[in-house]
Formats: structure tokens, C-alpha cells, sequence
């Protein structure tokens, strides 16, 4: 908190008291009483070479000897005390003190120091002995001209200034050092002779001009005063502790500093990374192991007869494994008769089963009409039992939500010269500034030309001019603001620089001239430099206008608040200036109504505003063509990047919006592509093109997997399982790859037989697919248990997609095995009649249909990787690279998966158009102070008894080291690695100092009526001699606490007391309702973050302020209470602490259930399980090795997407798999190249292709979220996917299939 000017101007007069006429007299006076008070100054002291006077025989002099006693006790001689001092300038004095022990309170030693200075300058009897008057002016306020007091000289101890100074330079106040505010913040400069020429020398708000000095020659033979100051390590007299660590670190036992341990260091083998040492370990061995085996087989295959040398021995050759296999072999032919009989009653009862289907599907569909979409991000992202999501739920209970904020960053065009010379700012040509060596030069950005200051002002007035109607009523800002000193005073507290001049546009015009008015003295720029330096100041001291630095609400507008893109403290360098509305939140989302319309008020104000800005500058002149020569106005414009609560939700929606249609082209090239390529083409004979076209049979097939989505989200709508946008995005997406390929698989079987083969088509429709429903069976069950496993995420929304593409796998499977058998039996049937496709009414000539009906044979593409494709991949050279090539790039994406990146970057979320990105880049780009964070202590703890308050406060005897404010002032000291930026606020110790005596803050008097006596609180400036000071010593008992704290949080900070808890920490108490005694349920100690400009930094703090809440629950050690930070980003960010974890759990019990459904539906081969488990691993592992290389990170989009992968990968390895294990054409080789080219084809063109089709149309979606989640990532997938299906798995079952 800043001095004020008044203040300072008594402790001028406290310093003034020392000036000697005469210094022949030990007790001789230089001053006595009051001489003159101008309207625009401070008191003036009037000269007096006498003797002391004895206080008590003066004017109020029994009032002023109390004053006396209480102030300089060591002063105080009885009745007959003499001073060089009145009644007038000791209740001045005592004014100032009181200030100076709210700013200092916290070092009781300082307070002592300054007491000790500042008491004997102003009232003792011998100062003439070390102060000199060099300068008087006649003063005719009453038309009696008086001599007053203008210059002063003092001779001092510099070793007493040392030493006080020192007591004194870490005391902080709100989060700002103490010091630096008397030191006007010169760059960080702490200079006690500085301090003190600055405070009493320069100040406007002084009597006089002093001269401080400890030449002894410069002194003219005056007495250099030792004041006795004392270390902060002593306890000051009448006080039983030393000041605490926070303000004294040079006690012995505050020496120690917090351990901060690097969690996430790598650790490093002979200066490899430890992953890549280990994998590189592995990758050899397995070169080596594989070589042996290659040498292994060769050699045996020559030994071994030619007509058996590439057969295989079926089974595993243990008894164990073939009694297990032999029992898996029957469970198999029981699964084959029960599919082959369920198969052959839907191709035979095709309208029967297709009724009853659609029918139950229709029913399921049915729950549509009762489906939510989750669209809060906190439900979204964050567990509702989630640790964070329980304390944000605490915090806003007790406290109220954290506002939601507005806020506007304003930068000038590029052009623009970054700074100008305070000569080179004027109203007009007519008017410069003096340059008479008078005035101080500065150099400031171009921002803080008066016409720009103005400018943000006018759209700061359009702002607060915003009238909404809701609900029938008009709605202001103020109706709405966060105004933390109302009902006294209801104005918002919005964060400006603009505040400086109390949003005041007169006042920002506000300047001095010279004598004759030609010139400026001092304007806006003086006083923008002045609140800069000290924001806490009520009137500024030293700029010569009087104005306050403080706001119109009453509160100080920090500069690392409002500016932005300096560096250090230089805050006239500033490139940006910072607009920020605070409005108030509410958990109940429609009370929130009001402040969301006139939030699309405010976007819309600031998007239209006019930022065109003209200002008089010479020496810019010349840079802009539009600048008249003439004239010299130049003209440029502003740049406003902005932001609403609502921003990121409106821009979230407005992206899915715009993404429609490249989706449904998405969607709409899949549908061609089906209903193009599922049919047989012949060229050959176009006559017959129609008959073989299944482009209707595609169509419903398609019409099937929507039904099948369609009937998840109804079904899960009926129980009240809200969905998410992913489901509507990746679920039809997902199961139109199963879908497809199961579609492609069914039908290309069919044509791989010769409809005449029997003589019911039906019946051969049912064997058909009842020769491939294992293999479809075993995909459907192994992705629908992977995806149900993966719902047992914390993750709402990684759980509600699990569950709804699990559900729709499920059904979808459902109804292609009874639905779209059905639809494939008629079809059938069309195509044996001659019935043309979708024209089903037209039939051709049998006889140029029959030949075709015959053979059965294979499509083109089957061909070409039977002929062509199957030869190259199976030749005896290149399976070994395939296979050292694949298990290398395993490795490698092994390593590069320790290095992904965690989190999910706002940008990334937004369109690429909207206004947000700027806003975004500005943050990181021009912001110095980070989030604000609160240590909650959650829990009923004594606050009012002194020892447990001693392990949560900083400034008093009973304060512990390691107590909760210690520790985070600690914590302050390491920013790198703690993340906190500043010492914190703490009420408890700003109700201690509140409560001292020493502050004048808190005192009372005693009332009587009818209802009998009770205490009313004095105002620290009231003089009623019946108010008394609350405690009659510096330890509150139990009953002062529970008795004055409802005063601390009502009282408004002033001059007389700027430790008024109103408007800090107004809301950071919540009470026990109904408590006698006052009891405290949970408070909060607030400081702010680090700037954090990723995912990254935002991650690294909230794990951080974990550390240091443990720590400081432990400290506290109290049964039920606990400490845990929140800041607004904590519910975003904290999922992040556990997503890996969380990832490798469900990947895990996926893993296991895969493999668990893969054994029992492959006869209980375990080989086979095993081999689909590795490849499915294989491609997770690798699409997590391309997010590394494609910048894509690691959160809950992308853990959904690698349960899709896994889902894919299944498709990719099942029916593969599942045709080698049935082949019975002897050798692995054989029985792979088999599996590859019967199942391949449906593979490459039901999968692979499909989604290539799909995804490919992606990458012109205007939503990075899109191409960065949807478009990379599936197209990693797609491609990965495919490779190892149709390259990898292939190749590995022809070695140890």
C-alpha cells in the first residue's frame, strides 16, 4: 500500500522538526506550530529558535500528550514533557505513522526504526542540535502575512538510515514490497539515501525541500543524530518476537529453502537417452535372434525331403497345448453350427427377420427424441469425482465461482516507431512541453500518446454504456461487475491503466504550466510515471496534479496488470495495453443469463469499434503519407485482440458448424465409394452391368450402420447417458470402418461362389455367410470389448464414446447379421432372377446372364494381389526386411513416444479464422503475471488461537517457519521452478496488523441505549477521545479474534488504514452458519502464477501448487483440514496428471480383453491371439510414434482416437487371422498367402480405402481441431493400420503362424 501524500507530508514535518536556528542550545526548537496551510499544499511549520514548550499547558495539550506517550513512549516525560511540537502537528504525525505501520506492519523492528527516526525530527527539544532552516516564504492566507518553513537541512547517521532501511526493504503489502513503494519503484533500485531524498526531498505532498546529508563539513558543525536503530533479526521493545522470515530472511533459522525435486528429468546411459539406450539394446538382440532363426529354417528346410519340406505339423507339439486345442477345435465347431443355422433362418426368412429388425432398431431409435449433449468443458473433460472437480465444487460453494472475465489487448500497427519523447507529446502545436531543464524527460511507447489513452477511452465509455434487456429488465455493467467495495462504493473493478485517472477523461487532461503559460510542466505522462512506480497510492506525491493512482472502485490497477510486452519493471515501454472486466459468476448456469447478453454485446462492440486514432507528433510526421506537413497529425490504428467468457464455447460451436459440410462430404464420398466398388463391374459386357451392381444393397447396408449409431444414442438417451460432440464426429466414422468391411467381406464371399451352386439361392446365401460369420463374430465381440473397457476412463468424454461405440459396434453387428443377411438373400435372389439393380421391376434375358452365374470368379482386385501383389511380398528376400523394418520402426516409436507432448492448446480448438487466435498469441505474447491461484484451507481450524494461526501466518511471534505463508513467500523467492510469482495475500496477516495498535486501524468505543452497552467501531481518522485501540497488546486472545473479524473484512482501505479487509479479502472467509463464536470453515491465501504460454506451463503449475498444498497440509496437521490450490485452468489441465496412467489402465484391460475373446473365438489357439494382440499393439504404438513426429499431442481427443485405432487394428489383423486359421492348404507360407489374398482385398477396399476416401477430404475442414485430430491422426491410423494388415501380419504368420 502506498503512503499518502498527506502522510508524507507529516512525516516531513517529523523529519522539518530538526532545523536549527541557533545552534548555540542543546534544547533550542526550530519550529513550533503551524504557520500556513495552502489550498494545493501541506501544512508549513512556522520557525522557532526557543526553548521547548511544555506540551500539556498548550492548546489540547492533554490530548496531544496522550498522542505523545502512544506514539514516541521514549519521548514521554510525564506532565511535564517539553517538545518543539503542538497538538496540530502531532495528530499529523500520528496520521503518518499510522500509515507507515500499515505499509510496515508486518516487521514490527521496521515500524520501531521509522518511529525512532521520524519522532525525535519532529518533536524533539534539542533540534537545533542536528537540523538547520536554509529558506522561509511569506505565506498571507488570513491577510497577516507569516513566515513559514521551505528548505530544510538534517544531519543523520548514515549507519541508523542503513540499518532501518534493511529492517525494512522485504516487508511487502498486497503482494508488493513495501520498499519499492517508498522507493517509488526506481527499476528495482533500493537506495536508503534515495528513499528518503525521494520520500521527504522531491515529494510535491512535502512542506519543504530537505537536504539529507552525513558530511560533516556539509553539516556546518550540526550533530550527526543516531536514532538507535535496530536489526529486524531483534524484537523491537514492547514486542515479544523478531520479525518473521518473510520480512527478515536474515534470521539464522530462515536460512533454509524449499527442495524442489525435477520430475520430470531423463535419465541418461553413457549420455544416451535411457529409452533410446534400451530399445536400440533390444533392436539388436532382436537382429540377432532373427538372424539365428532365419539360418535355423534354411538349413532345416534343406534337410527335409522336397515333397514335405514347406509343410507344417499342426498343433504345437506340447500334449497340454493339443488336449487344449483339441477342446478348442469343438468349441469352434460349435460356434460354426450355431452361426451356420442362424445365418441359413435369416437368408431363408428374409422379410420376417428384416421386419423384426428394423422394428426393434426403430424402438431403440426412439430415445433420440430424449438425448443430451454435454457441451460444459469442465463436465466435458473433468471427472465429476475427479480430486480437482471436488475442489472446484468446494471452492465455489464457499466463495462463488471465479469471475468470468473479459478482457482486451491493445497493440498499434507494425509501422508504428516504438517509442517517442515526452517532448514530442503535446495538445497542440501551440502548447510544448518546457524545456527549460525543469522538467524531467521520458521515453515512452507509442501507446501512451494522450489521443490513443483517449481512444481506449472511448471504448472503455462504450463498454460501460452497454444496456441489455433480459427477462423483462435492463442490465448494466454495474449490475452485473465484480465491485469489491459495494454497497459503499459500486463501481467495477476494471483492471485499466486508464484507472490511473479514474477512467476520467478531464482528469487525464489534467497539466501544470509554467508561470506565464507557455508551456507544460507537468501532464498525464507525470503522473502515469508516479502510479506506475507505486499504483497504491490515494494521491500521488510527486507529479504536481494530486491526483489518486488508485481507481474509481477504490482499488490499485497494477502495471504488470494493465501492460503488457515490457520487460522488467520498465512499464513506460509497454507495447500493450490490458482491458479487463471482472463480471461475477454463479454456479447455477440461468443466473449466469444477464451476464452472457451482455457479453455478446461486448463482442460485438469491440468488433465494430472504431479504431482509427490521430495524434500531433513532429517528429513521426515524415513516416506517414497521410500526415499534412502542416499540421503534423498523424493517423494510425489500433489493434484490439479480445476475448469473452463466451468465447470459447461460441467459437467451439461456431467451428462445429462450419465443419458440417466437409464432414457430409466426408460421409458422402465413403457412401459413393460403397455403393460404387461393392458390386462387380464387368466391362466386358455392359448389357449385364445392372444385374451385377449392388449399389441399392450398398445403400442399405450404409442405411444399416447409420441405423445402428442412430439406435446406440437412443438406447444409451433412454437411461440418461448424455453424449458428446465426439460421438456424432468419430462413432459413425468408426463404425462405418467395421461396417464396410463387413459388408465387403459378405458380399465379395458370395461372389467368390457361383450363385447356381445350389439350387435355393437362399440356402447358399446362409453357408456363404455363415463361412465368414466367425471371423466377423470374433471382430464385432474383440473391438466392442475393447471400446467397453475403455469407458472405464474418468474421462466423461472419453467414457461416454466408449460406451456409445461400443453399444453401436454391438448393433451394428446385430443387424448385419440378421437385417442385412436378409437384404443379401434378396439381392441374391434379384441377381439369379436377372432383375436389374434399383430397378428391380426390369429383368434381362437369363441366357446372357447364365454364364456369369457359373464360375464364381475372383474380382480384379483379388487378382492383382493373388498374381501380382502376393508373389512380391512372399518372395524369400523380402520378408526379413519387412519384418526388421517393421519391428525397427516399432522401436523407434517406442522412443518417440516418451517424448510426446501432453495437453491440448486453445488454438488448436478454434477455427482458423476466429478472433480468438490473435487474442491467444497476444497472451503469451505481451502478458507478465499469470493466473491468479488460491491455497484453499478446506476444513474448521482455529484460526483464533494464536498457536495454530502461528502455522498459517507470517508476521508475528507465534508464526512458525514452515507455516503456510511462509512457505508460499518462499516459494515467491524461485519462480522458475515454484510458478508463483509473488508473495501472497494473507488475510491472516493483514487482520494481525489490522488489529495492532501501532496501525490506529482498529479501535472502538463503548455505546449505550435502552438495550444496554455495546461496541461501535471508530474510523481510523475519527478523534472522539472515547475510541479505543481493540487490543491492549500485539497478541489478540480468542475473544478479540472471534470479536473484530467481521469489522476486518467490512472495513474499506483508506489513507488513515490501507489494511482494511473489504477489498481483498472480502469474499476469502466462509463462515460456519450460525456460529457463535465465528468459526471459519474455509479461507483462501491468493497470489498468481507465472505466465504460462502452453499446455506445458500450464500443466507444470498446477502440479506445483500440488507440491506445495501437500506440504502445507502436512505443516498445518490439523484432523480434517486440508490445503489444495485452485485456479480457473486447474478442472482443464488436471486430467493431464493422470491421462497417461489412466491411458496405459484401459489400454491394458483392453489389451487383456482382446486377447482373452481372440483365444476362446480361435479355437483356443493362443499363437493366433497372441499374434493379433501384437500387431494390434504394434500399430498403436506406431500411431503414437507419428503424433510425436507430427506434432499432434497427447490428450483425451487423442486417447479416444487410439481406441479407435485399436478398434481399426482389429479389423485390420482379425479376418486375416482368422482365414489362415481355417485354411488347410498345409505350410504357414501357403496358408498366409491364402488368408492374403481371399481377405486382402476385402481388407484394402472395405478399410482401407473407405477411410483413405474419407479422411483425405478432411484436410479442407477450416478447423486445425479437425486436421490436426481427425485428418492426421486417421490418417495414421488408415495408413498404419493397412500396413501392417496387408504387409506385417501376412509376412509373421508365414513365420510363426
Amino acid at each position: 500500500m502506498e503512503v499518502p501524500s498527506w502522510c508524507l507530508a507529516i512525516l516531513w514535518l517529523a523529519v522539518a522538526s530538526q532545523i536549527a536556528l541557533c545552534a548555540s542550545s542543546a534544547d533550542q526548537c526550530v519550529w513550533y506550530g503551524v504557520c500556513a496551510s495552502p489550498a494545493k499544499g501541506k501544512d508549513k511549520n512556522c520557525p522557532y529558535s526557543g526553548p521547548p514548550k511544555v506540551l500539556k499547558e498548550q492548546q489540547q495539550g492533554a490530548e496531544a500528550l496522550q498522542i505523545l506517550r502512544k506514539q514516541c513512549p521514549w519521548m514521554y516525560e510525564g506532565e511535564s514533557t517539553q517538545t518543539c511540537c503542538d497538538h496540530r502537528q502531532l495528530v499529523t504525525l500520528a496520521a503518518g505513522l499510522s500509515e507507515l505501520g500499515s505499509l510496515f506492519g508486518a516487521c514490527p523492528t521496521c515500524v520501531y526504526n521509522f518511529r525512532r527516526i521520524i519522532c525525535p525530527y519532529t518533536c524533539a527539544r534539542n533540534q537545533s542540535a542536528f537540523m538547520r532552516i536554509d529558506a522561509t516564504q511569506l505565506f498571507n492566507e488570513t491577510g497577516t502575512p507569516r513566515k513559514a518553513i521551505t528548505n530544510v537541512t538534517i544531519a543523520v547517521n548514515q549507519t541508523s538510515l542503513q540499518t532501518a532501511y534493511n529492517s525494512c526493504m522485504n516487508t511487502a503489502l498486497n503482494g508488493k514490497y513495501s520498499v519499492d513503494i517508498l522507493c517509488d519503484n526506481l527499476k528495482g533500485k533500493r537506495c536508503p539515501e534515495k528513499v528518503f531524498w525521494y520520500l521527504f526531498g522531491h515529494s510535491s505532498s512535502s512542506p519543504f525541500v530537505l537536504s539529507i546529508t552525513s558530511d560533516r563539513t556539509a553539516t556546518k558543525g550540526l550533530m550527526l543524530e543516531d536514532t538507535s536503530s535496530i536489526p529486524c533479526t531483534q524484537a523491537a521493545p514492547q514486542h515479544f518476537y523478531a520479525c518473521p522470515c518473510q520480512t527478515c530472511p536474515a534470521r539464522k533459522d530462515c536460512q533454509s529453502k524449499p527442495v524442489h525435486h525435477d520430475t520430470h528429468s531423463q535419465r541418461f546411459v553413457i549420455a544416451i537417452d535411457g529409452v533410446v539406450f534400451i530399445m536400440g539394446v533390444l533392436f539388436i538382440g532382436f537382429l540377432f535372434i532373427f538372424a539365428i532363426f532365419l539360418t535355423y529354417t534354411n538349413v532345416s528346410a534343406r534337410s527335409l525331403p522336397e515333397s514335405v519340406r514347406f509343410e507344417t505339423v499342426e498343433g504345437d507339439g506340447f500334449f497340454l497345448f493339443s488336449k487344449i486345442e483339441e477342446v478348442g477345435n469343438k468349441l469352434r465347431r460349435l460356434i460354426d453350427v450355431m452361426l451356420n443355422r442362424w445365418c441359413l433362418f435369416c437368408a431363408t426368412n428374409p422379410i420376417k427377420v428384416l421386419v423384426f429388425s428394423l422394428a426393434v432398431a426403430a424402438v431403440l431409435c426412439g430415445g433420440i427424441a430424449t438425448f443430451k449433449v454435454i457441451t460444459d468443458p469442465v463436465k466435458l473433460w473433468s471427472s465429476p469425482t475427479s480430486r480437482l472437480r471436488e475442489q472446484k465444487n468446494i471452492f465455489d460453494q464457499n466463495f462463488s465461482p471465479f469471475y468470468r472475465t473479459q478482457q482486451v489487448i491493445v497493440t498499434l500497427a507494425d509501422d508504428v516507431p516504438a517509442l517517442f519523447d515526452r517532448f514530442d507529446e503535446a495538445t497542440s502545436p501551440d502548447l510544448p512541453v518546457c524545456d527549460d531543464g525543469s522538467v524531467q524527460n521520458y521515453t515512452l511507447s507509442q501507446l501512451f500518446r494522450r489521443a490513443i489513452l483517449e481512444r481506449v477511452l472511448d471504448l472503455q465509455d462504450a463498454l460501460e454504456a452497454i444496456n441489455v434487456e433480459v427477462d423483462s429488465r435492463n442490465v448494466t455493467l454495474e449490475d452485473i461487475c465484480f465491485a469489491p467495495l459495494s454497497p459503499d462504493n459500486k463501481k467495477c473493478a476494471t483492471e485499466t491503466v486508464l484507472q490511473y485517472w479514474q477512467n476520467n477523461r478531464a482528469r487525464l487532461k489534467n497539466q501544470t504550466m509554467d508561470l506565464f503559460s507557455t508551456c507544460i510542466e507537468t501532464s498525464y505522462i507525470d503522473h502515469f510515471m508516479e502510479c506506475s512506480r507505486n499504483p497504491l497510492q490515494p494521491v500521488s506525491k510527486h507529479d504536481g496534479l494530486a491526483l489518486p493512482c488508485l481507481g474509481d472502485y477504490g482499488g490499485p490497477a497494477y502495471p504488470n496488470v494493465v501492460l503488457g510486452g515490457y520487460n522488467g519493471v520498465s512499464y513506460p515501454d509497454a507495447t500493450a495495453l490490458i482491458l479487463t472486466y471482472l463480471i461475477n459468476n454463479h454456479v447455477n448456469e440461468t443466473d449466469n443469463a444477464a451476464a452472457e447478453a451482455w457479453e455478446e454485446q461486448f463482442l460485438d462492440i469491440v468488433e465494430n469499434f472504431n479504431r482509427t486514432v490521430s495524434f500531433y507528433s513532429e517528429s513521426m510526421c515524415d513516416q506517414f503519407p497521410e500526415c499534412d506537413n502542416n499540421t503534423s497529425i498523424v493517423t494510425t490504428e489500433l489493434r484490439f485482440a479480445y476475448s469473452a467468457q463466451r468465447s470459447i464455447p461460441d467459437e467451439v460451436s461456431r467451428e462445429s458448424k462450419s465443419d458440417i459440410l466437409v464432414i457430409a462430404l466426408s460421409y458422402t464420398f465413403m457412401f459413393a465409394y460403397v455403393a460404387v466398388c461393392l458390386g462387380r463391374v464387368s466391362f466386358s459386357n455392359p448389357t449385364i452391368l445392372l444385374i451385377e451392381s449392388k449399389i441399392s444393397l450398398a445403400l442399405a447396408g450404409v442405411l444399416i450402420v447409420l441405423i445402428a449409431v442412430a439406435a446406440s444414442v437412443g438406447s444409451f438417451s433412454y437411461i440418461g447417458v448424455e453424449a458428446t460432440l465426439i460421438v456424432f464426429e468419430v462413432v459413425p466414422f468408426l463404425v462405418l470402418a467395421v461396417g464396410v468391411d463387413n459388408l465387403f467381406l459378405m458380399v465379395q464371399a458370395l461372389q467368390r461362389t457361383s450363385l447356381n451352386a445350389e439350387p435355393d439361392v437362399a440356402v447358399h446365401v446362409g453357408r456363404v455367410v455363415a463361412s465368414v460369420a466367425p471371423s466377423l463374430t470374433l471382430s464385432a465381440l474383440a473391438e466392442s470389448v475393447a471400446f467397453f473397457c475403455g469407458a472405464l476412463s474418468d474421462i466423461p468424454a472419453v467414457r461416454s464414446f466408449s460406451l456409445y461405440a461400443g453399444l453401436a459396434v454391438v448393433l451394428n453387428y446385430s443387424l448385419q447379421m440378421t437385417a442385412f443377411i436378409a437384404l443379401l438373400s434378396l439381392d441374391a435372389c434379384r441377381q439369379a432372377s436377372g432383375r436389374l439393380d434399383i430397378v428391380f421391376c426390369m429383368t434381362s434375358k437369363k441366357s446372357m446372364y447364365k454364364a456369369l452365374t457359373q464360375d464364381g470368379a475372383p474380382g480384379f482386385l483379388s487378382r492383382i494381389i493373388e498374381n501380382i501383389y502376393a508373389p512380391a511380398l512372399f518372395h524369400r528376400f523380402v520378408r526379413p526386411v519387412i519384418v526388421t523394418g517393421f519391428i525397427g520402426a516399432f522401436c523407434m516409436s517406442v522412443v518417440a513416444t516418451t517424448h510426446l507432448s501432453i495437453g491440448l492448446e486453445q488454438t488448436t480448438a478454434m477455427p482458423q479464422d476466429s478472433y480468438l487466435l490473435p487474442y491467444f498469441g497476444n497472451l503469451s505474447r505481451y502478458m507478465r503475471v499469470g493466473a491468479p491461484v488460491y491455497f484453499v484451507v478446506d476444513g474448521e481450524y482455529p484460526y483464533d488461537n494464536t498457536s495454530y494461526g502461528g502455522r498459517i501466518c507470517s508476521t508475528g511471534g507465534s508464526c512458525q517457519q514452515n507455516s503456510l505463508s511462509q512457505q508460499l513467500y518462499r516459494a515467491s523467492q524461485d519462480p522458475e521452478t515454484s510458478k508463483i510469482a509473488q508473495p501472497p495475500l494473507s488475510w491472516l496477516d493483514s487482520y494481525y496488523q489490522w488489529l495492532a495498535p501501532s496501525t490506529g486501524c482498529c479501535r472502538y468505543k463503548t455505546v449505550t441505549d435502552v438495550n444496554g452497552s455495546s461496541i461501535e467501531m471508530c474510523n481510523p481518522t475519527d478523534t472522539d477521545a472515547n475510541c479505543t485501540d481493540c487490543l491492549s497488546s500485539t497478541v489478540p486472545t480468542q475473544r478479540d479474534f472471534d470479536r473484530y473479524i467481521h469489522a476486518f473484512l467490512e472495513s474499506n482501505p483508506s489513507q488513515a488504514c490501507a489494511l482494511g479487509g473489504h477489498a481483498a479479502y472480502g469474499s476469502a472467509l466462509s463462515f460456519v452458519p450460525s456460529s457463535v463464536n465465528n468459526s471459519i470453515k474455509a479461507s483462501y491465501f491468493m497470489t498468481y502464477h507465472t505466465p504460462a504460454n502452453d499446455s506445458t506451463g500450464f500443466i507444470e503449475a498446477l502440479e506445483s501448487a500440488d507440491k506445495l498444498a501437500k506440504s502445507m497440509t502436512k505443516a498445518i496437521n490439523y484432523p480434517g483440514v486440508t490445503v489444495f490450490p485452485y485456479s480457473v485452468f486447474y478442472v482443464f489441465y488436471g486430467q493431464y496428471a493422470t491421462i497417461v496412467k489412466s491411458a496405459i489402465i484401459n489400454l491394458s484391460i483392453s489389451t487383456v480383453a482382446l486377447f482373452t475373446v481372440s483365444y476362446l473365438m480361435l479355437s483356443l489357439r493362443y499363437r493366433q491371439a497372441f499374434l493379433i494382440l501384437t500387431t494390434v499393439w504394434m500399430i498403436i504404438v506406431d500411431v503414437m510414434g507419428v503424433m510425436y513426429l507430427w506434432d499432434i499431442k497427447f490428450n483425451a481427443i487423442s486417447l479416444v482416437n487410439l481406441v479407435v485405432a485399436m478398434g481399426i487394428a482389429v479389423e485390420f489383423c482379425v479376418h486375416i487371422v482368422c482365414t489362415f486359421s481355417n485354411s488347410k492348404n498345409g505350410s504357414r507360407l501357403c496358408r498366409a498367402r491364402e488368408a492374403l489374398t481371399t481377405t486382402g482385398s476385402s481388407v484394402f477396399s472395405g478399410i482401407t480405402l473407405t477411410k483413405f476416401g474419407g479422411v483425405v477430404v478432411l484436410v479442407f475442414t477450416k478447423s486445425r481441431l479437425f486436421q490436426v485430430y481427425y485428418f492426421r491422426m486417421y490418417m495414421a491410423i488408415v495408413s498404419i493400420g493397412a500396413a501392417h494388415g496387408l504387409i506385417f501380419l501376412p509376412v509373421l504368420l508365414s513365420y510363426i503362424g
